[in-house]
């Protein structure tokens, strides 16, 4: 009776442990699950420019390339109601610094079968569907402001933005974005200190490795050479190694941008070339650039890039031509 006794009182203390184990894994999980995430990237990179100008010639950089590192979360409000927000913040790789330089993105929203609502600032939805070539590209900015490629001619901004797109249907999906400038805003695009909604819509359509996508840019919000519409185009193929874009955006009177860019992808090898052509119409100036990229993975978590870019312009403007070599670690 003893023995019995005693193994019942080792099984039942056994019994407990386990559920208590069980119990804290559940416990240690469940906090694992509501963490945020946390990413990032550490760029650098060698920069040599050369200006055609007569005065400037060649000079050389090593600098960073846009490095930042970022939080997002979500959560389930209730059954198919989802909750997100994102804060993403740059900082320069190659200073000495004690602070970040700015909030790249910081939004949150919601999302279900109605597809997905945030605020905040993020970049517009005009922008992620149509105008792929000049946000492919490792270096973005040959210097503050100033674009190596060339973007299309539209003003809605980033901030103060309340954005949608739909859950997509039969291979259609829908986005709109609103520019929220109140006359009390410091930072608001608002003309002569007026209210202002600037708006965008975009539609996409998908059909295999296809995918067109169509769109406008009201650029109501006053800082613009005038509030004339702007319009995108865009074509796109991705296949499981070789892709191509085309893309072509209208703004009476300021601007007309055609681009076409094909990349080749071959196990951890990305090969890239683009060309853009711009016409600025107040001045009837014409600007061809030529876009270069190899890129290879080292890991899942480094790769190295060389980038070529080769700017032309037929009046006014000098020629230029940059070479960058860089790194990126991304987690």
């Amino acid at each position: 009776m003893k023995k019995a006794s005693l193994a019942t009182a080792i099984a039942l203390t056994l019994s407990s442990g386990t559920a208590m184990a069980s119990a804290d894994r559940d416990e240690v999980t469940h906090r694992l699950d509501v963490l945020p995430t946390v990413y990032g990237a550490i760029s650098l990179a060698y920069e040599h420019n050369h200006t055609r100008d007569g005065v400037t010639g060649g000079k050389e950089s090593f600098k960073d390339n846009e490095s930042f590192i970022g939080v997002r979360h979500q959560h389930e409000i209730m059954p198919g109601l989802t909750a997100f927000g994102l804060v993403e913040l740059w900082f320069d790789a190659d200073q000495d610094q004690r602070a970040f330089d700015n909030f790249e993105y910081a939004y949150f929203g919601v999302e279900g079968d109605f597809g997905r609502v945030w605020a905040g600032t993020d970049d517009t939805v005009y922008q992620q569907q149509i105008d792929h070539i000049a946000n492919f590209f490792q270096s973005e900015f040959r210097n503050p402001g100033e674009p190596r490629n060339i973007p299309g001619s539209y003003d809605t901004g980033r901030n103060n933005l309340l954005q949608y797109s739909s859950v997509p249907s039969n291979g259609w999906q829908f986005h709109g974005a609103v520019q929220i400038n109140g006359d009390g805003d410091e930072d608001a695009m608002a003309e002569e200190g007026k209210s202002s909604r600037p708006f965008q819509l975009v539609s996409t359509y998908t059909s295999g490795n296809w995918q067109w996508a169509a769109g406008m840019d009201s650029n109501d919000g006053g800082s613009g050479p005038d509030n004339e519409n702007t319009y995108g185009l865009r074509s796109s193929f991705q296949g499981e190694q070789f892709g191509m874009t085309a893309q072509y955006q209208r703004r009476d009177d300021v601007a007309d941008v055609f681009g076409l860019l094909t990349s080749y992808t071959i196990g951890p090898n990305q090969f890239a070339l683009s060309w853009e052509r711009g016409k600025e119409r107040e001045f009837n100036v014409r600007t061809n650039v030529y876009s270069a990229q190899v890129l290879h993975n080292l890991s899942e978590h480094l790769y190295l890039y060389v980038e070529g870019f080769q700017s032309e312009s037929d009046r006014g403007t000098p020629h230029t031509r940059d070479l960058l070599i860089g790194a990126t670690y991304h987690f």
